[in-house]
């Protein structure tokens, strides 16, 4: 644990175009996170880490086509321990009927991209598509190109070479003890400090509130106004396209670590409110026309979730997949209409 390969290494079976990142098809990498376990990535014929090759649904099989960034992707994870590997059996166990889920999601495959995507999405043949956000995909700007991917995925607890050029550009910009401070903080010994202290769910949570990340603000700054803006226009055009092609949408916000740990411990400092970003994504689906699985009121019942995730990295870990991999399976079979009345319709035939 905590030795590490260089989690850019992912990039090399990456390429890019004017629609952002995508997988060069046929291709295969290996890459570890610092808290997990080597990890390959195999990318299908049509670029997809689908578990299957691109091609014609089979007959009487119920197709999900599921889209979004590293959360979809299942980072850090081997394939078979996703939620998306999960979720087929689970629902097929519940509803009586062959469910199939074709992943489409990759790194850094934010909102504006699955838009200018969607054509690919479609072709894919879906009865439902299901779209997988995390407010990670709201916030962060969309990476146009595999060149500015690769500067953003450079140096963290890399080798000392690299600390020394990371110092080099944060003298740059910063003070010398805010340069050795942020350095510091890429380290693994910085990582090992800060992966058994976030094991505490009271320092983990005293932590994350110290920052300023939106997603928790009851009162959203202008900026977090802005990308919900930009979130609003994604999702319209998502909506329009699949609408005009007569396949449902299901959107759902995956929950941050610091989300479902203060959802159950159920109170929260003034001004936070772990609700806002469900609520305003919610907003924004419905208002579309789109159908939204509200998945965070189930974390008030699950004792200390956060260790459902990994500590620093943040992804959901194996356990978590697992958890996610029910609560769909147990919302999309219980309410999602119409999503779930075509599984009842053709099941009926």
């Amino acid at each position: 644990m905590f030795a590490k390969t260089p989690e850019g290494a992912l990039l090399n079976c990456l390429t890019s175009d004017s629609a952002g990142l995508r997988a060069i098809p046929n291709t295969s990498c290996w890459a570890k996170i610092a808290e997990g376990q080597p990890v390959e990535y195999k990318f299908n014929n049509c670029g997809d880490r689908a578990g299957m090759e691109c091609g014609q649904k089979p007959p009487g099989t119920y197709r999900i086509v599921t889209e979004g960034s590293s959360f979809v992707l299942g980072y850090g994870l081997a394939r078979e321990k996703t939620w998306t590997a999960l979720l087929p059996t689970k629902l097929s166990l519940l509803t009586g009927r062959k469910v199939e889920l074709y992943n489409q999601g990759i790194t850094w495959r934010y909102p504006r991209n699955i838009a200018l995507r969607f054509n690919d999405v479609l072709a894919r043949q879906p009865d439902l598509i299901l779209w997988v956000l995390t407010s990670v995909d709201i916030s962060a700007p969309p990476v146009p190109d595999l060149h500015l991917a690769k500067v953003a995925q450079k140096g963290a607890l890399g080798k000392p070479a690299d600390a020394l050029e990371r110092l080099r550009s944060f003298l740059a910009t910063k003070s010398i003890p805010e340069a050795m401070g942020a350095v510091w903080e890429q380290t693994r010994s910085a990582l090992l400090l800060q992966h058994f202290l976030y094991l505490s769910q009271s320092q983990f949570v005293k932590s994350s509130l110290v920052g300023d990340d939106d997603d928790l603000k009851a009162e959203p700054s202008a900026k977090w106004k802005d990308q919900l803006r930009k979130l609003d226009g994604y999702a319209a055009e998502i909506e329009r396209k699949a609408g005009a092609a007569g396949v449902p949408v299901v959107t759902v916000l995956m929950p941050t670590r610091a989300q479902v740990a203060l959802i159950s411990l159920g109170e929260w400092p003034q001004g936070i409110d772990p609700f806002k970003a469900d609520h305003d994504v919610q907003r924004i689906v419905t208002k579309h026309g789109g159908i939204y699985l509200d998945l965070l009121p189930r974390f008030r019942d699950i004792p200390n979730p956060e260790q459902y995730f990994f500590p620093v990295d943040g992804h959901p870990n194996a356990r978590g997949h697992e958890l996610i991999a029910t609560m769909l399976a147990e919302e999309l079979n219980g309410g999602a209409a119409p999503a779930i009345r075509g599984l009842d319709s053709a099941r009926s035939k």
